[in-house]
């Protein structure tokens, strides 16, 4: 095999290089290949790396190095939280930080995003109110933390200066079959614009050291697979 590449996207040959070389998978396991290496970019440069038993990792491989630090910072952060107000079990372990590949390794998870599973989601209602339910309760704990002890934490998806605007009803209206997409979108506005109002006198209590996650979007929320087989 080539020497990996250290500069620009990496390709699954490169990604595979530098798991090994970052003791991410085993020499024996090269040699017997015994883990496949699947290509899952989109925004980013994912690589997926599954082992035999079905466990595995994902190497993300960022525009920056500051962003992918900050990101593997804020992982470390996540399972060092208290046991009583941690939402470390539901969120990937840190497996790595590869230096001089702008890229970071997380834990493989048995789960698919929620825009992939919704189809099935909103078949079962009960199904569905039980994960909107335990993603509120979620984001209340994470919400509800300090950033205070979270290295390099200048990113606005992790430390704000003011209270936030999540458009969380936006993605909500855009899946009512029963109205147009610019009748939803419309509505969402709306509906989004009186919700402003609604938490505007909170504003001057907001902690600037609150944790917020600021991309809490379909392609970003998990569902565990076994709730829906």
């Amino acid at each position: 095999m080539p020497a990996q590449s250290t500069i620009g996207c990496l390709t699954a040959e490169d990604a595979f290089h530098v798991a090994l070389e970052h003791g991410l998978i085993s020499s024996e396991e090269a040699v017997e290949q015994a883990i496949e290496v699947r290509d899952m970019s989109r925004r980013n440069v994912n690589f997926v790396f599954i082992r035999r038993n079905g466990q595995g990792f994902v190497l993300k491989q960022g525009g920056r190095e500051a962003d992918l630090s900050h990101e593997a910072a804020a992982y470390e952060w996540l399972w060092a939280q208290p046991a009583d107000n941690s939402i470390a079990d539901r969120v990937p372990k840190l497996v790595g930080v590869l230096n001089g590949s702008r890229a970071i390794a997380v834990e493989l998870l048995d789960a698919a995003t929620l825009r992939i599973a919704w189809p099935t989601m909103i078949i079962h209602r009960s199904l569905l109110e039980t994960y909107c339910s335990t993603v509120g309760t979620t984001l209340a704990r994470l919400h509800g933390s300090s950033s205070e002890g979270l290295n390099g934490t200048s990113s606005e998806s992790i430390h704000r200066r003011g209270m936030p605007h999540l458009p969380v009803l936006r993605p909500i209206a855009l899946h009512l079959s029963t109205v147009t997409r610019g009748q939803a979108l419309v509505m969402a506005a709306v509906l989004e614009a009186d919700l402003d109002i609604a938490l505007s006198p909170w504003l001057s209590a907001w902690r600037s050291s609150a944790v917020i996650h600021g991309d809490v979007r379909p392609d970003n929320l998990l569902v565990d697979l076994a709730l829906l087989r």
